[in-house]
C-alpha cells in the first residue's frame, strides 16, 4: 500500500534533516532564531506532549502573531495528520467564531492577549481544547471538553484570502499539494538554495507570504525572515540586519522602501530575486525602483485557491507591466468576452495539481480546476496582463465599462500615486493619492478625460476625482475596491 504523502515528513525531514541542512537557519527575526535541527528537536521532542495530548482533535485553529512557536504549531499538526489554520491576530470575534464552526476547528491556541477573547470562543464553538501559550513558551490548558467526539483526520490545512473581494474565504488543501507548487513555481520561478534569505515583508495569513515563507522556503533550505511587526521600520532593520536575498511584498510595500530611503539607509546589495503579487504594479512605480536600485520585481499572479503563483514572470524573461507567462504544470483556459488586434481578453481558469476549489463555507466538491474571475489579456508573445475582475466591469449607460483602464492610466502620469475608479450610484469617481495636492486642478482632470476619451477610447469617464490621503487598503497593503473613509479626503473636483 503506498503510504501516503506528510508535508513535514518531506519538506522537514527529507529535504533538509537528511540532507545535512540541519544546522543551518530555518527562521530569524530579530527577538529569536532556530536551525533546522532545533525546529525538528521542538517538534519530536519538547512539545510532542503536545502533539500527543491533542492526537483526539482533527482541526487546530493558530491564534498567534508570526513566530517560531507559529510554524511549530503548524508544522507539527501537519505531522501528526491534524489540518492547521493561521488566523490573524486581528481577526474580529463573529468571524472567529464563523470559521471555527465552518472548518469544524476543536483545538484553539492563542497567547496571553487573546485569554478573554478565547474562553468566549471556547464556550460559544464548545471546543473540545483551548490553550494559552506565555511568553517561555509553556502550554496552559483553559478549556476542555471531554464529551467532543474524535473525529476523523484528513492531511490537510486551511488558508484564508485576503477578503478584498468580500468576506475571507478558507481553502482547504492536500499537504501534497505544496509539493506541487514547490516543484513548479518553486523551481521555475524562486530557485531557493541553503545560501538564501526569503523576506516576505507581510504577515503569513496573507497567501502569498505563506507560500514563500513556509514550503517554498524550507523546499530550497533556505532560512526565512518571520517578524510579529510588518511596520515600515521594522522591515528596514531586518532588511539591514539579516541582508536577505529574496523579497516578496505587494506594490505599496515596494513604494514605501523606496520613499523611505530619503529618511534612512537601506542596503539591498544582497537581495537578488525581488517578487511582487496581490495586485497590478503601477509601471511608473516599477521604473523608479529599478532606476533606484537596478532590480527588476518580478510579477506574478496566484491566489490561495491555487496556493502558488500560477503565472509569473522571470529573471531571464519578463516584461514590465505583465504578469508573466503561464508556468509548467498548470493549464489556462480564457472563456473570451472580447478580442482585440489578434489577442484575446476573457476570463481566466487554472487548472493543476495544487489547485483547490474546496471552501469552508460552501458543500462543493473537490477539483483541480478554478474559475478566477479575473480578467486577462493574452498578448502574442505570451504574456498575460491583468485586466481586472469581471465583478468590477460593469454597464454604466448601457456601455460596458473597466474601471482597471482608468485606473492604469492615471497611475502612468507622473505626480498620481495611486489610483482607484469605483462606481457609485452609477456615476463614476476616481480616488487618487498625488505627491502634491496642489498638482492637480479643474483644467488638469479636464484635461484627463480628454486623453482618455481620444487616446484610450473610454466613452465614459470619471465625472469627479477626489484626492485623498491613501486608498482603503487591507492589513497586508492591497487595495479594497470600496469608498475611502470621508476623514481621509482632502479636495474634490467635478468635471
Amino acid at each position: 500500500m503506498k503510504k501516503k504523502f506528510n508535508a513535514y515528513d518531506f519538506f522537514i525531514e527529507e529535504r533538509n534533516i537528511n540532507l545535512a541542512n540541519g544546522n543551518n537557519y530555518m527562521i530569524l527575526s530579530e527577538k529569536e532564531k532556530i536551525t533546522y535541527n532545533e525546529f525538528h528537536e521542538n517538534i519530536t521532542k519538547k512539545y510532542k506532549f503536545f502533539f500527543d495530548e491533542i492526537n483526539d482533535c482533527s482541526c487546530l485553529g493558530i491564534l498567534l502573531p508570526d513566530s517560531i512557536f507559529q510554524q511549530i504549531l503548524f508544522w507539527g499538526a501537519m505531522k501528526h495528520e491534524i489540518t492547521p489554520a493561521l488566523f490573524s491576530v486581528n481577526e474580529i470575534l463573529d468571524s472567529v467564531i464563523r470559521i471555527i464552526k465552518s472548518a469544524h476547528i476543536d483545538v484553539m491556541v492563542s497567547d496571553e492577549t487573546h485569554r478573554k477573547f478565547l474562553a468566549a470562543v471556547s464556550r460559544c464553538c464548545n471546543l473540545c481544547r483551548a490553550y494559552i501559550i506565555d511568553k517561555d513558551g509553556k502550554l496552559e490548558l483553559i478549556w476542555y471538553n471531554e464529551k467532543q467526539q474524535k473525529k476523523k483526520k484528513n492531511a490537510t490545512f486551511i488558508l484564508f484570502s485576503s477578503g478584498t473581494t468580500g468576506i475571507s474565504k478558507g481553502i482547504i488543501h492536500n499537504q501534497y499539494d505544496m509539493k506541487y507548487a514547490a516543484e513548479t513555481y518553486g523551481k521555475q520561478v524562486l530557485g531557493l538554495t541553503n545560501k538564501d534569505i526569503i523576506y516576505s515583508m507581510a504577515h503569513l495569513n496573507y497567501g502569498f507570504a505563506f507560500t514563500n515563507s513556509t514550503f517554498q522556503a524550507v523546499y530550497g533550505g533556505a532560512a526565512t525572515i518571520i517578524d510579529e511587526s510588518t511596520d515600515i521600520w521594522t522591515i528596514i532593520e531586518n532588511i539591514n540586519k539579516f541582508r536577505p536575498t529574496v523579497l516578496c511584498g505587494v506594490p505599496v510595500l515596494f513604494e514605501a522602501l523606496e520613499r523611505i530611503t530619503e529618511k534612512s539607509s537601506i542596503d539591498l546589495s544582497s537581495v537578488r530575486l525581488a517578487l511582487s503579487s496581490g495586485e497590478k504594479m503601477p509601471e511608473c512605480l516599477w521604473d523608479i525602483w529599478y532606476d533606484k536600485f537596478h532590480i527588476p520585481i518580478i510579477e506574478g499572479y496566484g491566489s490561495v485557491e491555487m496556493l502558488t503563483n500560477v503565472i509569473s514572470n522571470r529573471q531571464d524573461d519578463y516584461c514590465k507591466g505583465s504578469s508573466g507567462k503561464l508556468l509548467e504544470g498548470y493549464e489556462a483556459k480564457i472563456e473570451k468576452i472580447n478580442t482585440d488586434d489578434g489577442e484575446f481578453v476573457g476570463v481566466l481558469s487554472i487548472k493543476g495539481d495544487s489547485v483547490s476549489n474546496y471552501t469552508l463555507e460552501m458543500n462543493n466538491e473537490k477539483s483541480n480546476i478554478y474559475k478566477t474571475n479575473d480578467v486577462f489579456r493574452v498578448d502574442n508573445d505570451g504574456f498575460f496582463w491583468y485586466e481586472g475582475r469581471i465583478d468590477n466591469i460593469c454597464k454604466v449607460n448601457g456601455l460596458w465599462f473597466n474601471p482597471l483602464i482608468i485606473e492604469k492610466y492615471l497611475e502612468s502620469i507622473a505626480y498620481i500615486r495611486y489610483a482607484l475608479v469605483v462606481n457609485v450610484n452609477m456615476n463614476i469617481v476616481a480616488y487618487i493619492v498625488v505627491d502634491d495636492t496642489l498638482s492637480l486642478n479643474y483644467d488638469d482632470v479636464k484635461e484627463i478625460n480628454y486623453w482618455l476619451k481620444h487616446d484610450k477610447n473610454q466613452t465614459i469617464c470619471p465625472y469627479k476625482y477626489v484626492i485623498v490621503k491613501d486608498l482603503p487598503r487591507n492589513n497586508n497593503g492591497k487595495k479594497i475596491r470600496i469608498k475611502p473613509d470621508s476623514k481621509d479626503i482632502i479636495k474634490e473636483i467635478e468635471v
